[in-house]
């Protein structure tokens, strides 16, 4: 359909306008590992559109829907729908258009533009830490650079954001915690890191963040579905008395849904209101909580203690500096962490560690060997 109002890049979109299921090109693979996103634009609150999946495209019955979409904004807004709920076998992604509650008629006009179907990203268990610096995206040197960071999704807004308002790559190196570039929320919305294909309650979360204002706040959490604003459940707020860069951890040990993204929404504190929430965030680092990784596989691990016939000693313990690992087999691969949880370091294919430019405190070695994974605390003196 040829109207500029209607697209959201160029002068054309795609128009359905009867009652009527329009089907995607067949996905020769499984359906649930992909992420659809679109920019939509209902001229009226009556009008609605479904997305789902066909398993047969001569048989409407096997439509399924997955995500319900009524704008309350008529302009074009951007839309993600996530199949990871989607259990059956089709193979068409399929858009329905229907009519809100308590209407009728033949007409439910969806002008739908810059669809791009992708495979989820997602944060598997192995690949912990995870870390992310958002400063390899672009070599902007304006402000707002315009760039998301992939993988990353806008999963709901609470305002209308054009595109110079959406979550992006922002470049001020006073507020960043190092290099130039940031993560920045600006207008009130959730956006989403990466899935995590495993128990989000085991994990822990260290960014840094620059909040200008008290009057601005961020709120992280797990989403069950990015379509579904819902299914967002809080497990912190953090509204910091400085307006400098400061370190943030939170522990989702108290966690007890079933999602898999970690969210991050943008609010205003308590007497505020308005669009906009100012949220710098820097220097993310996702990580098995120090507690679930000392518990290994399931054994104390208490320092130096034989496991079976397999075996790790780390030494000197306490240290002032320079510690060796013996085991009974290759390390692979060294992580240490902080008290905190966050990873301040990562060696590979090495038998000695130096802790000596490290703050004095309890650190955690997780380290990979070719057939399991073991886990020492070590003090530094």
């Amino acid at each position: 359909f040829y109207n500029v109002s209607n697209a959201h890049s160029g002068s054309y979109s795609l128009l359905l306008n009867k009652r009527c299921i329009y089907a995607m090109p067949e996905f020769d693979g499984d359906v649930s590992s992909l992420q659809l996103s679109f920019f939509l634009r209902q001229p009226h609150a009556k009008y609605q559109l479904q997305v789902g999946v066909m398993n047969s495209l001569t048989d409407v019955s096997s439509f399924t829907p997955v995500a319900t979409i009524n704008n309350s904004s008529t302009g074009v807004v951007p839309v993600s729908v996530d199949f990871s709920s989607y259990t059956g076998s089709g193979h068409y992604i399929a858009f329905r258009n229907i009519l809100a509650s308590g209407y009728s008629g033949n007409y439910s006009y969806n002008y739908i533009d810059d669809i791009r179907l992708e495979t989820r990203c997602a944060i598997y268990p192995e690949d912990l830490p995870y870390s992310e610096n958002f400063d390899s995206y672009t070599s902007s040197t304006t402000a707002k650079t315009g760039v998301a960071p992939d993988c990353w999704t806008l999963a709901h807004q609470y305002v209308t954001m054009s595109d110079q308002d959406k979550p992006m790559v922002y470049y001020n190196a006073s507020y960043a915690h190092s290099g130039s570039y940031t993560l920045l929320l600006n207008y009130r919305g959730i956006y989403a890191m990466p899935e995590f294909n495993g128990d989000v309650s085991s994990l822990q979360l260290s960014f840094f963040l620059r909040q200008p204002h008290a009057k601005y706040q961020l709120q992280v959490g797990v989403m069950n579905s990015l379509s579904e604003v819902s299914s967002f459940t809080p497990v912190a707020t953090i509204n910091n008395s400085s307006t400098g860069v400061v370190p943030v951890s939170v522990d989702f040990s108290s966690y007890s849904g079933t999602g898999h993204f970690i969210a991050f929404r943008n609010i205003l504190a308590s007497g505020y209101s308005g669009n906009y929430s100012y949220n710098y965030i820097d220097d993310i680092t996702l990580s098995l909580a120090a507690s679930k990784a000392l518990e290994g596989n399931g054994n104390d691990f208490s320092d130096n203690e034989p496991l079976s016939q397999k075996w790790m000693t780390v030494f000197p313990n306490p240290t002032s500096g320079m510690i060796s690992i013996e085991a009974d087999g290759e390390i692979e691969r060294i992580d240490i962490f902080d008290y905190t949880g966050r990873c301040v370091a990562t060696v590979e294919h090495q038998t000695s560690v130096d802790l000596s430019g490290f703050a004095s405190g309890l650190y955690t070695l997780r380290c990979t060997l070719p057939d399991r994974i073991e886990v020492r605390r070590v003090v530094k003196q």
